[in-house]
């Protein structure tokens, strides 16, 4: 009588599942690349409305909010542009996701050998890559309308990863949001309020010249510490005050969409 003893992964195992993840996790990205692809005029929309704002606020309202800010309004205004850009386009990953799931092939993922966090990771990897892409064209579109930042590497490398930061969270925020809402039009929704919600922040005027209500809110937002540590870093601010608060929001915000998108998953896809 022969016994078989139970198997344990080896070195060659995992590493060929590593493999595997890794490998299903790019074909979800690109499934999503293409999608963006196939809706240029959703494309284009995300790319061209940051532009505009830039645009209409430099050359129309400049002037005039030069004195409110006490500087060049431009080196105001594009940190700003940036967090509102990168809202309203890693905020439409929630569409994605919602859509996803309403058309039925989350099912057909289902039936496949491969794990159900690759497609969440391919709607964030995308959303990302789209933000990059977007937040690019802002800052080329900024520099040559006057826009002159004076961060060292060191600085740059920090603004960057506070963007990186802000849209790994906005895009699991928004990936909950499509998992969790039950209509198109609800999805939508939640990239309206990031769109709205630059807003009630510092992103184009100062605080303190906002009625007494609004400015507590703008001053007690998560948005305003984001958008002042890259006004810091871009324009070479001493201080840098700003940069750990931001970093104290976004972290927690991540970590908790995070751990709420695959429960979120599982929960919505026994229905």
């Amino acid at each position: 009588m022969t016994t078989t003893s139970p198997t344990t992964p080896t070195a060659a195992t995992r590493s060929d599942s590593s493999r595997t993840l890794l490998a299903d996790i790019e074909v979800m990205v690109l499934r999503s690349i293409r999608h963006t692809l196939r809706t240029p005029d959703a494309l284009i929309t995300a790319l061209l409305l940051p532009v505009m704002i830039t645009l209409a606020f430099t050359y129309l309202f400049g002037g005039a909010l030069d004195m409110a800010t006490d500087e060049v309004y431009l080196d105001y205004l594009v940190p700003g542009v940036l967090v509102l850009c990168i809202g309203f386009v890693a905020g439409g990953t929630a569409v994605s996701v919602y859509s996803d799931l309403d058309s039925g092939v989350i099912d057909r993922f289902r039936s496949l050998p491969t794990a159900s966090i690759t497609v969440l990771v391919g709607h964030v990897t995308a959303s990302l890559l789209r933000t990059v892409l977007a937040s690019t064209l802002v800052l080329g579109v900024a520099v040559a309308a006057g826009f002159r930042p004076s961060a060292s590497p060191g600085e740059w490398l920090t603004a960057l990863a506070i963007i990186v930061l802000y849209t790994l969270t906005i895009s699991w925020i928004a990936t909950a949001v499509g998992l969790l809402v039950r209509s198109v039009d609800a999805a939508n929704a939640f990239t309206t309020m990031l769109i709205f919600l630059p807003y009630l922040s510092s992103a184009f005027v100062p605080p303190e010249t906002m009625p007494s209500t609004l400015q507590s809110i703008a001053e007690n937002q998560p948005l305003t510490p984001i958008i002042e540590s890259l006004r810091e870093l871009l324009t070479a601010r001493e201080g840098h005050a700003h940069v750990l608060p931001a970093i104290a929001w976004l972290v927690p915000l991540m970590i908790g969409a995070v751990t709420a998108t695959p429960w979120l998953y599982r929960r919505r896809t026994k229905e």
